[in-house]
Parts: structure tokens; sequence; C-alpha cells
């Protein structure tokens, strides 16, 4: 995945995460009253941002997901480039679904997905725009393939 995919899934928990600790580097200084009480309240709403951040829909996706629908998807759309269940991928420059699902940490898998598959590919690979339900039952397909090792 490029790291541009990287840095943009995690941008609300670093941001969330800067805030909290500046707030409570912040804090434990001497300073005024009111300045504490600014910064209490900048403190409280990181938190809240950091809460929300962590409170992401992907989650149900990934619950709502059906394997089996998420593997007959990649068979018609994937597997003849990456392969399926076996780690073959008849093209050299497609690393397999398996593969991937193993190296991948879902977060990766799910981000790079939601944006459609468009970006760090050469020519060769098409550009993919996916439904959500597509989605879900993609990565529970791929949750199937990390579990059988």
């Amino acid at each position: 995945m490029a790291a541009q995919e990287r840095s943009s899934a995690a941008y609300p928990f670093f941001v969330s995460g800067l805030l909290v600790s500046a707030c409570l580097v912040a804090l434990l200084r001497p300073a005024g009253k009111g300045v504490h009480i600014v910064l209490m309240r900048l403190l409280i709403l990181s938190t809240a941002l950091l809460v929300a951040a962590c409170a992401t829909d992907r989650d149900a996706k990934t619950q709502a997901g059906n394997a089996a629908e998420g593997r007959a998807f990649a068979q018609a759309n994937c597997a003849g480039c990456h392969g399926l269940d076996d780690g073959v991928s008849p093209n050299p420059n497609a690393p397999s679904l398996l593969r991937a699902a193993h190296r991948l940490p879902e977060w990766m898998v799910a981000g790079s997905l939601e944006r459609g598959i468009q970006i760090g590919h050469t020519t060769e690979m098409p550009v993919f725009v996916f439904r959500d339900n597509d989605i879900a039952n993609l990565l529970a397909y791929f949750e199937v393939l990390r579990s059988e090792d």
C-alpha cells in the first residue's frame, strides 16, 4: 500500500493523540486558572475526537460481511490476476490474495477498498470502485484467509 493511504487512514488517530499529549503536557505546567480551563476543554474535545476516530463503521462492515460472497466477488473480479485461495498469482506483478491477506493489516485493506483500488498500481491494474457490501464481503473473506494458517 502507498504511504499516502497509510497516513490518511491513521490521520484522525495521530491528530487526536497529538492534541491529548499537548494538553496533558500543558496542564502539568504552572499557569493561570483561565489557561487551565481552556486546556481542560481542549483535552476533553480531543479525547472525544480520539474515541470517535476509534469507533469507525469499518468494524460494522466487517461483522456484516459474508465471506462466501466475498470469495465469489474475488473469484469474479480479482482471481484472474491475484489468484484465490492457493496463494498462487497468475500475474507475477500482482500479489496473491492469500499473501495480501496475511501481510496487510485489515485497516490497510479496508482503506484501499474504500477509496477504490487506484493508487500505486500500474496501468495493468484496473480501477475499481467498491460498494459497501462488496467491501464488507471482501473483508470477511480476507479474515477467513487469515484464519486458515
